[in-house]
């Protein structure tokens, strides 16, 4: 009678598990770099990621984060706005603190800090995120199974007020080497 019980509860637990599966990694990145086109794309990833499971996972935290205070642009409300830049930050520094090296987490938050407005006092890490970021370039790019996000990352550098001529330089000659 247990084993019959057991057995039943597997089963609805695996089915209610295949049905939460959140957002992959690709996916995330996808609709992350989908934004330069689609204003309503940081939107559409943060409520897609209200998965719990997927805070477990440092990079798709990052892009909860960056979804989430991307997002305070498309949300009515100033309080709102507010609530959504402030539980981004939130994710940003809790998948940061996850894993510390992870370039593509870096990027995340140094493309979330550029970007905020100075009024919300978060800019404090953009050197030491760039820095990371740059170093981790020509490993990602050299990932066949990277290349597709590192290359995302490298044009949106591009753009960045951080970016010395220098910098833009070596970026644009990872470009050409691995366009």
């Amino acid at each position: 009678m247990i084993a019959k019980h057991l057995g039943v509860m597997f089963f609805v637990l695996t089915t209610l598990a295949g049905f939460s599966q959140g957002v992959s990694i690709s996916e995330a990145r996808g609709l992350y770099f989908s934004m330069r086109n689609d204003p309503l794309a940081a939107l559409k990833l943060y409520k897609r990621m209200n998965d719990e499971k997927q805070n477990f996972i440092p990079v798709l935290l990052a892009y909860k984060g960056a979804s989430s205070a991307a997002s305070a642009g498309e949300v009515n409300g100033l309080n709102n706005k507010f609530s959504y830049f402030i539980q981004g930050k939130v994710y940003l520094e809790q998948a940061v603190r996850l894993d510390p090296k992870d370039p593509e987490i870096r990027f995340l938050r140094l493309a979330t800090q550029t970007n905020a407005p100075g009024f919300l006092f978060y800019k404090g890490n953009i050197r030491e995120d760039k820095k990371i970021v740059m170093e981790g370039l020509a490993d990602l790019l050299a990932k066949k199974n990277e290349r597709s996000m590192a290359l995302n990352i490298v044009r949106s550098l591009l753009v960045f007020d951080c970016i010395s001529a220098q910098e833009k330089q070596f970026i644009n000659q990872l470009i050409l080497l691995y366009e």
